[in-house]
């Protein structure tokens, strides 16, 4: 899966966002930990989200 990264420099800091996964971020001192920062955090958002739709019921609603 490829998805958008968004990086900006904050001082000594990089954060790294992605905007299709607004929930996540990461942050480093370079690029690259900010980046391999923000891969951790969407995994562990997948793993919980994929977590959670094991207890929680779906149905369908119609608007009219």
């Amino acid at each position: 899966m490829k998805l958008p990264v968004e990086l900006r420099q904050d001082g000594d800091w990089y954060v790294a966002f992605c905007p299709t996964m607004p929930e996540a971020n990461g942050q480093g001192q370079t690029e690259d930990e900010a980046i391999e920062s923000l891969r951790s955090s969407i995994r562990l958002l997948i793993e919980d989200t994929l977590a959670d739709t094991k207890t929680v019921r779906y149905r369908e609603l119609e608007i009219a």
